[in-house]
């Protein structure tokens, strides 16, 4: 298991490693992140009194544009994971981000360390950085389509699918879910992806989603995604990506504050 300190040839150290894969992946992870609340918003009361188990993944999904419930806040946490390198694995960086309106705070950590923050409050943007105890209010960066392609792929998982399953009833904590399985070939799980991936998918063997859906309320609680055989970087090789979002206080008060 890579772990923070551990030598690796080519890297001082292993904290440089992450911070190398966290430059290739940024743009991704917040467009996941996005992604996963957007199609929990769309999901979100999509069953007009009928349960998600009563219902085809096929009839899920087609609902979900019709909802007219909006998820105006939640709490959201992203893991990622590198799998089964030379190195082994292990979790490499996770975000946590509150989101309240459009206001939000977004922690990014490494090894479980906060390396940066984020906070838009108010219509005012304030960012800072690992080492440093001063906040500096920033302006907003302009989105490029990456967030708005993910999405779009994401909402054709059932077509995109080789294949799909429902495994049934699951209990996250006190909340009854649906699990929702789809297999992606290896030109889906490119597909999932901004122009600009992570990582060298050419020689990936696909991957799947996993998908667990609130039965009475349709909200989407946990999304994970595993894309298998890419080529990371040069020197840890190949290996499988996993990433692990997990969502609660769906629609809670949550109260943002700019930095003091």
């Amino acid at each position: 298991m890579i772990k923070k300190g551990q030598r690796i040839s080519g890297f001082s150290d292993g904290m440089n490693l992450v911070r190398i894969m966290s430059f290739r992946i940024g743009v991704l992870l917040l467009a996941v992140l996005i992604a996963s609340s957007v199609l929990a918003a769309l999901l979100s009361g999509c069953g007009g009194g009928t349960q998600a188990d009563k219902m085809s993944i096929e009839e899920v999904w087609s609902r979900a544009g019709n909802t007219e419930k909006k998820v105006n806040s939640e709490h959201m946490e992203m893991a990622i994971y590198y799998e089964n390198t030379k190195y082994g694995g292990g979790q490499m960086q996770s975000l946590i981000i509150d989101i309240s309106g459009d206001d939000f705070h977004l922690q990014n950590l490494l090894f479980g360390t906060v390396v940066s923050e984020d906070i838009r409050v108010n219509g005012k943007s304030y960012s800072k950085q690992a080492g440093k105890n001063a906040w500096t209010e920033v302006q907003a960066v302009a989105s490029d389509n990456s967030t708005s392609e993910v999405i779009s792929q994401f909402l054709q998982l059932p077509a995109m699918a080789s294949s799909q399953e429902r495994l049934g009833k699951e209990m996250l904590g006190d909340l009854e879910t649906q699990h929702y399985r789809f297999i992606l070939s290896p030109e889906a799980a490119v597909n999932m992806f901004p122009p600009t991936p992570p990582a060298d998918f050419s020689s990936t063997s696909g991957g799947e989603v996993d998908v667990w859906i609130t039965t009475d309320d349709f909200n989407m609680v946990r999304y994970e995604l595993v894309i298998r055989n890419v080529k990371i970087t040069d020197e840890i090789g190949t290996g499988d990506i996993r990433f692990l979002v997990n969502i609660r206080d769906i629609n809670k008060p949550i109260d943002i504050k700019p930095p003091s």
